[in-house]
């Protein structure tokens, strides 16, 4: 039986630098202060996305929130490999398919490893998500960037860049152009759209992380716009970390079945965005991913477009009534 918990982090300052609840990184302190190693994904020195391995408390932050492309292994598993047999526990984390990826290369099975995958909604690719950045930052200075700033809440997050020149670009994730695509299901891998590793049992992991959408429903005295966490506990190491670290969050249990009604992304891989196709022959035809995710992301557009699509679905939907009546007068 899954144990589903939602949690938050009773620091707020984790709870703000977190994309939801902030129970990562009390999980990995407890490794790293321990005298263990974390894998998880970081930025690189141009904002590629990477797994990396961390060994120290104040090197953690890299690690938090989440960043919406495909990170790079690099020789972390390798590296991940060498810790283990040297007897290190280690923490692990990323998408089912990388936790799953890491366990097929691994020799065998090493009771120090304690595996934690995320709620994943698919990714797009490093080389859509870098030439995306390229194309709005123009070859300005890149100092940080938050996929899950919460300066308007956990609800309104913002995707925002901090530039060196003092500059900053930051817009709520319903009107960013890269958000509004991510999110519409348009440009994620290909391999996403079938996704192996939905669902409970198909899950290697000790502990799945993710949002808790719907928490202002479902549990609104439990409920505020810092972000809560949702935790799928999946083994005995998964119960008893969590055990482990319950002084630090605040914790309550919650219906299973609730929580998957409103983040399905745990269950079932995202389907292709209507405007999927159209984007990308838009980018093909101008070169330009910024320039084609603007011209079906406008807002004007997108009233547009959705009003030519009611109306076909009205006339299809008329077009099947008329038929079904001929056939009842028949």
């Amino acid at each position: 039986m899954i144990n589903a918990l939602a949690c938050k982090n009773n620091n707020l300052h984790d709870r703000m630098n977190a994309s939801s609840g902030g129970v990562f990184i009390v999980i990995a302190r407890e490794i790293v202060n321990s005298g263990g190693v974390v894998y998880g994904a970081a930025f690189d020195e141009d904002f590629s996305v990477v797994h990396v391995r961390v060994t120290e408390p104040a090197d953690l932050d890299r690690l938090c929130q989440s960043k919406y492309a495909f990170s790079s292994f690099g020789n972390a598993i390798r590296q991940c490999e060498k810790d283990l047999k040297e007897g290190r526990q280690v923490l692990f984390v990323g998408s089912p398919c990388q936790v799953a990826a890491l366990t097929r290369k691994l020799e065998k099975p090493y009771e120090k490893l304690f595996l934690v995958d995320i709620v994943c909604h698919g990714a797009p690719s490093a080389a859509t998500w870098k030439k995306y950045l390229n194309e709005i930052s123009r070859g300005k200075q890149i100092d940080s960037i938050q996929f899950r700033d919460k300066r308007e809440g956990w609800l309104n997050y913002h995707l925002t860049i901090e530039y060196a020149d003092g500059t900053s670009y930051s817009v709520n994730h319903k009107n960013e152009l890269y958000m509004r695509a991510f999110i519409d299901n348009t440009i994620l891998s290909e391999g996403c759209y079938s996704c192996q590793y939905k669902g409970i049992e198909t899950r290697v992991s000790d502990l799945t992380l993710g949002d808790y959408w719907g928490a202002d429903t479902l549990s609104p005295a439990f409920f505020d716009d810092n972000g809560v966490s949702l935790v799928l506990i999946h083994t005995a190491r998964g119960q008893a970390m969590i055990e482990k670290i319950s002084s630090c969050l605040d914790s309550i249990e919650i219906d299973l079945d609730a929580a998957i009604s409103r983040n399905p992304s745990i269950m079932k891989p995202s389907r292709p965005g209507i405007l999927r196709d159209r984007v990308k022959a838009y980018e093909i035809k101008t070169g330009s991913l910024y320039k084609a995710l603007n011209h079906y992301y406008h807002p004007a557009l997108i009233r547009k477009f959705l009003v030519k699509f009611y109306k076909k679905w009205l006339l299809i939907s008329g077009k099947i009534k008329a038929r079904q009546a001929a056939e009842k007068s028949d």
